[in-house]
């Protein structure tokens, strides 16, 4: 025990009484000062004083009356002050100029550009008319802030260099200097590190994903909404980010102690927006952190200060759980009262319900401007991150539901369609109960390129699908990725690899998620064979073997218009070429095909009635075949549109799957014999409302989902090119598309 020794703790509120039982778990007897004499850790103290924690000499004068061994403060900002406190008095601690540099964001950015560190371009002004005169350097939008406040206060998004002097004058109510910083505006995920400097040796402890969800709400402040853990960035992503941090941390000299950072990728490279040498507040390394991965820094961080050895238990990893924390952030308004606060916390994963002391019936809630303005929050845990932000975001607003698409428009190139479309949508609202807002582009006559003036005039945050005849997959995708609108294609994406790749190439210039569906990835039936092919029960595979046919009404009468355009095998056959690379992660090497024209080309459709195709593959050192009979002139009285079947081979087992016959018949008078895909696009009623299900609409719904993560800057377009058919997911397909001349 450590009864003789005293910890000067600067500051006393709700974060400072969590440090100081863990003082007392530690046996350390705390002196806690606080200029608010009402400061709840007061009462927890072994001994309180109400003071102005910012006073050097006054808390230079209590170390020396109280025979002070260590000088700590948690989750503020102020280890300038601490690091001043302990040398003057021969206490462990942080080299003062290294403490300043890393608390004053203009000497810290400055540090940072002269050690080649990556953050946003930045200025600095120290007047008003300094800052207007600065700010034409920079972009709209660009950020600026005080250099000396935390907590996101006073810092301000720019949209109009005219705002410039009115929010440079609001920003310095937030400091005790007149100098703000001018940063560019960058969009893209970010992340929160922390990490524990022992002896120079930098140990990153806290990772997690940033939320800023209600960012459009909360216009030019910037609100952050919590934490999760762990992140969802892949892990060399995440190791790009640690190793950029302790860049960081080397180049401000911080070499003991506590260092947090914020970061944001920028177009796949991290870029530092803050670096201080203090612990995070927002209950992250008390709470958010420990309830994750069982490491707790703040017990190390207490000995340190204190100059007793480090109890090494507490910095390993204990664990791999989730935790996700989110904050109320209420509309400005008066509550007139409080209820669930005991049901959320009743919740399955519910950690910690808190709102403050002085929030209750009555209380006048004032617009959010920045993190102080937070009334509370919910910290939820979980066994996955998935469950954990269920956890939280279902205590929150259980029993809402999210809407994902706010608006739609349809084009077509025939105004004819519109009464159609029209009937399709009446009876889609009245059998589900959703109102559906929506547009219908080209009313009235006909214009091949409808679709150019329908994607000009949409606004921000639309996306494009393209669900046309294929020859017009790459004109359309072209230009809306020209537009910068996020789209998905249905499949085959384009006719040729040239194409292809010139649309890869414009997403990527573009920074946007283009998507190929590829709705058979979504099959629970095809998830299952991912699964049993990857934890090799299978063995190494040898063969697979894919049969694909519809009926002859498709090139008839579907598709008659344009099938000539296009083949069995590059319409159909490629969602099994794609379920193949998607199941094995193997590529095509070599590719064979045979076709026979006989049936359609005597019925005037100029097209291969059917195509066998042998495909081999390689992934390592494995290689495999796999064969594929793909036809359209099945008969129109078949129990299915389409027959379907897979088969995978292996040295140690196999796997079949009729993907047709789904254990569901439906036999009728009228209709015959019917096998019904449950599992592919079905409508189900569900007390009185008819819900629409299956893979053949998660396909859309992801990209949708995925599409407003990228909006909430949660997640970038790069993020899900190898997780989703993405347009470079999907080149290798395009090597199979030699049936049509490149």
């Amino acid at each position: 025990m450590n009864n003789n020794l005293k910890l000067l703790l600067l500051g006393a509120g709700v974060e400072q009484k969590i440090v100081i039982d863990h003082a007392h778990d530690l046996g350390i007897f705390v002196i806690a000062v606080d200029e608010n004499s009402n400061a709840v850790g007061l009462k927890f103290a072994d001994k309180s004083i109400v003071s102005d924690i910012k006073d050097v000499d006054k808390m230079c004068e209590i170390v020396k009356e109280e025979h002070i061994d260590g000088v700590f403060s948690h989750a503020i900002d102020i280890p300038h002050i601490v690091a001043e406190i302990a040398q003057q008095n021969n206490l462990p601690g942080i080299d003062p100029t290294v403490a300043y540099t890393a608390t004053n964001k203009l000497k810290r950015m400055e540090c940072f550009k002269k050690e080649k560190i990556p953050v946003p371009t930045f200025v600095h002004a120290s007047s008003s008319k300094d800052a207007v005169e600065k700010a034409k350097t920079l972009e709209l939008p660009f950020v600026l802030k005080p250099i000396d406040s935390a907590g996101a206060r006073g810092v301000l998004k720019v949209e109009k260099y005219d705002d410039v002097p009115r929010l440079y004058n609001e920003a310095i109510t937030y400091s005790s200097s007149k100098t703000v910083l001018l940063e560019e505006y960058l969009e893209g995920p970010q992340i929160s590190t922390e990490a524990i400097i022992i002896n120079g040796k930098i140990i990153t402890t806290g990772f997690a994903d940033r939320n800023y969800s209600d960012q459009q709400r909360f216009k030019q402040f910037f609100i952050e909404n919590g934490h999760t853990i762990p992140s969802v960035l892949s892990e060399k992503m995440q190791q790009k980010i640690i190793q950029t941090t302790e860049n960081a941390i080397k180049s401000l000299k911080i070499n003991w102690g506590v260092a947090k950072g914020d970061v944001i990728i920028d177009n796949d490279e991290p870029k530092i927006l803050e670096m201080a040498a203090r612990t995070s507040g927002g209950r992250f390394s008390s709470d958010t952190v420990p309830l994750a991965t069982g490491i707790n820094i703040l017990k190390p961080l207490i000995q340190m200060s204190l100059g007793l050895p480090i109890e090494k238990q507490y910095l390993k990893k204990k664990h791999g759980g989730a935790a996700a924390q989110r904050y109320f952030l209420p509309s400005p308004g008066k509550i007139t009262s409080i209820r669930g606060l005991t049901e959320c916390k009743d919740l399955p994963g519910i950690y910690d319900v808190y709102l403050q002391d002085d929030v209750n019936a009555g209380y006048v809630i004032k617009p959010i401007k920045n993190h102080p303005d937070r009334i509370g929050h919910i910290i939820a845990t979980g066994s996955t991150r998935e469950e954990a932000i269920h956890n939280v975001e279902r205590a929150l607003i259980e029993g809402t539901r999210q809407k994902i698409i706010d608006k739609i428009t349809i084009v077509s190139k025939h105004s004819s369609s519109y009464k159609e479309f029209q009937k399709k949508v009446d009876t889609v609202q009245r059998i589900s109960n959703v109102k559906l807002k929506y547009d219908w582009y080209l009313k009235n006559g006909s214009n091949e390129m409808a679709y150019k003036n329908a994607i000009k005039e949409t606004g921000k945050n639309t996306v494009v699908i393209i669900s046309t005849p294929e020859h017009l997959h790459y004109q359309m995708a072209k230009f809306a990725l020209e537009q910068k609108k996020h789209v998905i294609v249905v499949k085959p994406l384009t006719l040729t690899t040239k194409h292809a790749q010139s649309l890869i190439r414009l997403a990527k210039k573009n920074n946007l998620y283009a998507v190929v569906d590829f709705h058979k990835r979504y099959d629970l039936t095809n998830l299952k064979i991912y699964d049993v092919v990857n934890s090799k029960k299978l063995g190494d595979l040898l063969y697979i073997h894919v049969e694909y046919s519809q009926q002859k009404n498709i090139p008839l009468k579907v598709f008659k218009s344009w099938v000539q355009q296009t083949n069995i095998f590059q319409y159909l056959g490629v969602h099994y070429v794609d379920i193949i690379h998607f199941v094995t992660g193997a590529k095509p090497l070599r590719v064979t095909a045979v076709g026979q024209k006989n049936f359609l080309k005597n019925n005037g459709v100029d097209t291969f009635d059917a195509i066998e195709t042998v495909i081999e593959w390689k992934k390592g050192t494995n290689t495999f075949s796999s064969t594929f009979l793909c036809n359209w002139i099945d008969p129109n009285n078949t129990s299915a549109v389409s027959y379907q079947s897979v088969k995978f081979i292996g040295t140690k087992g196999r796997i079949e799957s009729d993907q047709k016959n789904r254990g569901l018949q439906l036999v009728t008078d009228r209709e015959g014999i019917e096998d019904i895909n449950p599992y592919f696009n079905q409508n189900y009623t569900i007390e009185n409302n008819v819900f629409f299900k299956g893979y053949g609409i998660e396909s859309f719904l992801q990209f949708f989902q995925d599409c407003n993560l990228i909006f909430e800057h949660k997640k970038s377009p790069k993020y899900f090119d190898n997780i989703r058919p993405t347009f470079s997911n999907s080149i290798h397909l395009f090597y199979l598309y030699l049936l049509k001349k490149t």
